[in-house]
Protein backbone atom coordinates (compact mmCIF):
# COMPACT_ATOMS: atom_id res chain seq x y z
CA UNK A 1 0.00 0.00 0.00
CA UNK A 2 2.81 2.45 0.57
CA UNK A 3 3.72 2.61 -3.11
CA UNK A 4 0.18 3.64 -3.72
CA UNK A 5 0.82 6.69 -1.19
CA UNK A 6 -2.36 5.23 0.93
CA UNK A 7 -3.13 4.66 4.26
CA UNK A 8 -5.15 1.42 5.78
CA UNK A 9 -8.22 2.29 7.49
CA UNK A 10 -9.44 -1.16 8.46
CA UNK A 11 -12.80 0.81 9.48
CA UNK A 12 -14.95 3.43 8.24
CA UNK A 13 -16.82 6.07 10.15
CA UNK A 14 -20.08 6.99 9.09
CA UNK A 15 -22.49 10.05 10.69
CA UNK A 16 -25.95 11.11 10.03
CA UNK A 17 -26.79 14.13 8.72
CA UNK A 18 -30.57 14.65 8.58
CA UNK A 19 -30.11 18.85 9.45
CA UNK A 20 -27.71 21.55 8.98
CA UNK A 21 -27.70 22.43 12.55
CA UNK A 22 -25.48 19.20 13.22
CA UNK A 23 -22.51 20.88 11.01
CA UNK A 24 -23.24 24.49 12.85
CA UNK A 25 -19.86 25.98 14.04
CA UNK A 26 -17.66 23.14 13.21
CA UNK A 27 -16.37 21.21 10.25
CA UNK A 28 -17.30 17.59 9.09
CA UNK A 29 -13.88 16.78 9.66
CA UNK A 30 -13.98 17.93 13.80
CA UNK A 31 -17.84 16.48 13.05
CA UNK A 32 -16.93 13.45 12.07
CA UNK A 33 -13.85 12.74 14.48
CA UNK A 34 -16.39 13.71 17.81
CA UNK A 35 -19.41 11.42 16.69
CA UNK A 36 -18.37 9.19 13.90
CA UNK A 37 -19.04 5.25 14.44
CA UNK A 38 -17.97 2.02 12.42
CA UNK A 39 -21.21 -0.18 11.04
CA UNK A 40 -21.16 -2.22 14.39
CA UNK A 41 -22.11 0.65 16.45
CA UNK A 42 -23.92 2.69 14.04
CA UNK A 43 -28.13 2.72 14.07
CA UNK A 44 -29.04 2.09 10.81
CA UNK A 45 -32.60 4.70 10.60
CA UNK A 46 -34.97 2.45 8.82
CA UNK A 47 -37.35 5.18 8.27
CA UNK A 48 -36.37 7.78 5.97
CA UNK A 49 -38.55 9.56 4.03
CA UNK A 50 -36.04 11.47 2.18
CA UNK A 51 -34.03 10.11 -0.57
CA UNK A 52 -30.87 8.56 0.77
CA UNK A 53 -27.58 9.99 -0.55
CA UNK A 54 -24.48 8.75 0.93
CA UNK A 55 -21.46 11.18 0.39
CA UNK A 56 -18.58 9.04 0.74
CA UNK A 57 -14.84 11.16 1.31
CA UNK A 58 -12.45 10.75 2.95
CA UNK A 59 -10.63 7.61 2.90
CA UNK A 60 -7.15 6.23 2.30
CA UNK A 61 -5.89 7.85 0.12
CA UNK A 62 -3.02 10.81 0.91
CA UNK A 63 -5.25 13.39 -0.53
CA UNK A 64 -7.61 12.40 1.95
CA UNK A 65 -7.24 16.43 3.71
CA UNK A 66 -8.60 17.72 0.04
CA UNK A 67 -11.44 15.14 0.08
CA UNK A 68 -12.69 16.66 3.49
CA UNK A 69 -12.33 20.16 2.25
CA UNK A 70 -14.62 18.99 -0.64
CA UNK A 71 -17.13 17.19 1.29
CA UNK A 72 -17.75 19.67 3.52
CA UNK A 73 -19.39 21.85 1.56
CA UNK A 74 -21.01 19.37 -0.77
CA UNK A 75 -22.62 17.55 2.56
CA UNK A 76 -23.91 20.93 3.42
CA UNK A 77 -25.37 21.80 0.05
CA UNK A 78 -27.09 18.25 -0.63
CA UNK A 79 -28.80 18.38 3.26
CA UNK A 80 -29.86 22.25 1.89
CA UNK A 81 -31.70 20.91 -1.40
CA UNK A 82 -33.84 19.08 1.17
CA UNK A 83 -32.05 15.13 1.05
CA UNK A 84 -31.51 12.77 3.70
CA UNK A 85 -27.71 12.63 3.89
CA UNK A 86 -25.31 10.04 5.29
CA UNK A 87 -21.23 10.92 5.23
CA UNK A 88 -18.70 7.72 5.08
CA UNK A 89 -15.00 8.11 5.96
CA UNK A 90 -13.74 5.38 3.90
CA UNK A 91 -11.98 2.03 4.93
CA UNK A 92 -11.34 -1.57 3.78
CA UNK A 93 -14.83 -2.48 5.30
CA UNK A 94 -16.85 -0.14 2.72
CA UNK A 95 -18.71 -2.92 0.80
CA UNK A 96 -19.84 -3.82 4.24
CA UNK A 97 -21.03 -0.27 4.74
CA UNK A 98 -22.83 0.27 1.66
CA UNK A 99 -25.11 -3.60 1.86
CA UNK A 100 -26.17 -2.24 5.63
CA UNK A 101 -26.92 1.18 4.90
CA UNK A 102 -28.47 0.64 1.28
CA UNK A 103 -28.68 4.27 0.07
CA UNK A 104 -30.63 5.57 -3.26
CA UNK A 105 -27.26 6.60 -4.42
CA UNK A 106 -23.72 7.57 -3.69
CA UNK A 107 -21.50 10.84 -3.80
CA UNK A 108 -18.23 10.13 -4.89
CA UNK A 109 -16.19 13.14 -3.21
CA UNK A 110 -13.09 10.71 -2.63
CA UNK A 111 -10.29 12.10 -3.87
CA UNK A 112 -7.15 10.01 -5.39
CA UNK A 113 -6.68 6.22 -5.08
CA UNK A 114 -9.66 4.34 -4.75
CA UNK A 115 -11.89 7.03 -5.84
CA UNK A 116 -10.66 8.61 -8.90
CA UNK A 117 -9.23 5.64 -10.00
CA UNK A 118 -12.12 3.81 -10.64
CA UNK A 119 -12.08 1.60 -7.93
CA UNK A 120 -14.98 2.62 -5.80
CA UNK A 121 -17.09 2.87 -9.04
CA UNK A 122 -16.70 -0.16 -9.99
CA UNK A 123 -17.73 -1.45 -6.46
CA UNK A 124 -20.90 0.23 -6.78
CA UNK A 125 -21.42 -0.96 -10.06
CA UNK A 126 -20.83 -4.59 -8.46
CA UNK A 127 -23.33 -3.89 -6.31
CA UNK A 128 -26.30 -1.89 -8.89
CA UNK A 129 -25.60 1.59 -6.82
CA UNK A 130 -26.26 4.63 -8.36
CA UNK A 131 -23.39 7.15 -7.85
CA UNK A 132 -22.06 10.46 -9.14
CA UNK A 133 -18.91 11.18 -11.64
CA UNK A 134 -17.45 8.64 -14.28
CA UNK A 135 -17.52 5.08 -14.61
CA UNK A 136 -14.41 2.58 -14.22
CA UNK A 137 -12.87 3.17 -17.68
CA UNK A 138 -12.50 6.82 -18.01
CA UNK A 139 -11.38 7.15 -13.67
CA UNK A 140 -8.86 4.57 -14.31
CA UNK A 141 -7.87 6.35 -17.85
CA UNK A 142 -8.10 9.93 -16.37
CA UNK A 143 -5.35 8.99 -13.36
CA UNK A 144 -2.59 8.21 -15.28
CA UNK A 145 -1.71 11.28 -16.90
CA UNK A 146 0.91 9.51 -19.09
CA UNK A 147 -1.79 7.46 -20.83
CA UNK A 148 -4.45 10.54 -21.05
CA UNK A 149 -1.82 12.70 -22.52
CA UNK A 150 -1.26 9.61 -25.60
CA UNK A 151 -4.79 9.87 -25.73
CA UNK A 152 -5.36 12.81 -26.35
CA UNK A 153 -2.40 13.68 -28.42
CA UNK A 154 -3.40 10.37 -30.65
CA UNK A 155 -7.01 12.91 -31.10
CA UNK A 156 -5.61 15.58 -32.15
CA UNK A 157 -5.72 17.51 -28.88
CA UNK A 158 -2.77 19.91 -28.41
CA UNK A 159 -0.69 18.89 -24.85
CA UNK A 160 2.15 20.11 -23.64
CA UNK A 161 5.55 18.42 -23.85
CA UNK A 162 6.46 17.06 -20.68
CA UNK A 163 9.08 14.27 -19.67
CA UNK A 164 8.69 11.46 -16.55
CA UNK A 165 11.69 11.73 -14.05
CA UNK A 166 12.23 9.17 -11.55
CA UNK A 167 11.34 10.47 -8.11
CA UNK A 168 15.19 8.99 -7.15
CA UNK A 169 16.98 11.15 -10.12
CA UNK A 170 14.50 14.06 -8.90
CA UNK A 171 15.81 13.65 -5.11
CA UNK A 172 19.10 13.23 -5.59
CA UNK A 173 18.92 16.26 -7.99
CA UNK A 174 17.80 18.13 -5.18
CA UNK A 175 20.98 16.68 -3.04
CA UNK A 176 23.26 18.37 -5.59
CA UNK A 177 21.54 21.55 -5.80
CA UNK A 178 21.82 21.76 -2.07
CA UNK A 179 25.51 20.58 -2.07
CA UNK A 180 26.56 23.25 -4.69
CA UNK A 181 25.02 25.98 -2.71
CA UNK A 182 26.64 25.08 0.70
CA UNK A 183 29.92 25.09 -1.30
CA UNK A 184 29.39 28.68 -1.75
CA UNK A 185 29.63 29.42 1.91
CA UNK A 186 31.83 26.65 3.16
CA UNK A 187 35.64 27.23 3.59
CA UNK A 188 36.11 23.35 3.15
CA UNK A 189 34.92 23.31 -0.41
CA UNK A 190 37.50 20.63 -1.44
CA UNK A 191 35.39 18.25 0.84
CA UNK A 192 32.30 19.04 -0.51
CA UNK A 193 33.07 18.52 -4.13
CA UNK A 194 34.35 15.24 -3.02
CA UNK A 195 30.96 14.25 -1.82
CA UNK A 196 29.45 16.11 -5.03
CA UNK A 197 31.88 13.56 -7.44
CA UNK A 198 30.61 10.79 -5.22
CA UNK A 199 26.70 11.30 -5.46
CA UNK A 200 27.41 11.69 -9.42
CA UNK A 201 29.34 8.01 -9.54
CA UNK A 202 26.35 6.44 -7.56
CA UNK A 203 23.92 8.26 -10.05
CA UNK A 204 25.73 6.73 -12.78
CA UNK A 205 26.30 3.19 -11.42
CA UNK A 206 22.82 2.72 -10.45
CA UNK A 207 21.80 4.21 -14.32
CA UNK A 208 23.78 1.70 -15.97
CA UNK A 209 22.67 -1.31 -13.37
CA UNK A 210 19.23 -0.21 -14.73
CA UNK A 211 19.87 -0.42 -18.45
CA UNK A 212 21.35 -3.88 -17.89
CA UNK A 213 18.69 -5.20 -16.03
CA UNK A 214 16.20 -4.42 -19.34
CA UNK A 215 18.05 -7.18 -21.63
Amino acid sequence: MNNLKTIYKEKSLIVELDSINKLNNITLADFVKLKGQDIEQFLVNQHIEKKHVLVIGGGMSAERDVSYMSSNGIVRSIIELDYHVTFVDMGIDIATVLTKLKPDVVYNALHGTYGEDGCLPGLLNIMHIPYTGAGVLASSIAFNKKKSCEIFKANGINVPESKIKKKRIIALLIQWNVLMLLSLFLKDRVSVLKLFLRKINSLLLNMIFHMVMKF
